[in-house]
């Protein structure tokens, strides 16, 4: 039996009946009661009609973002201030780290 206060943990090693690689291809499964998604929370107005978007609120949850740029060429004066403001927008918030530096990125 479950602990009180706790959902059951659910069976996942159950085969999935749609697999798909279509952002909109899964959010109309979603809208027909057909399927679920684990989406990053920016997808906001994209939520179909008869769906909604729950945050899940986990310290073991994460999620790494990067920068990706021609080898070849040099930063743009552009591009290296929005690094600067991403680093110190994600220095900033509570929970988020900043994993690494920009010495790739030269």
């Amino acid at each position: 039996s479950a602990a009180v206060g706790r959902s059951p943990v659910p069976d996942l090693s159950r085969t999935p009946d749609y697999v798909v690689d279509r952002f909109r291809t899964a959010l109309s499964l979603v809208a027909a009661g057909r399927g679920v998604m684990v989406v990053p929370s920016i997808i906001g107005d994209a939520v179909p009609r008869g769906a909604r978007l729950v945050r899940l609120d986990h310290p073991d949850l994460s999620r790494t973002i990067g920068v990706i740029r021609r080898a070849d060429s040099e930063i743009p004066p552009q591009l290296d201030e929005l690094i600067s403001h991403l680093v110190v927008a994600v220095s900033a918030t509570d929970g988020v780290e900043v994993i690494g530096d920009r010495q790739g990125m030269a």
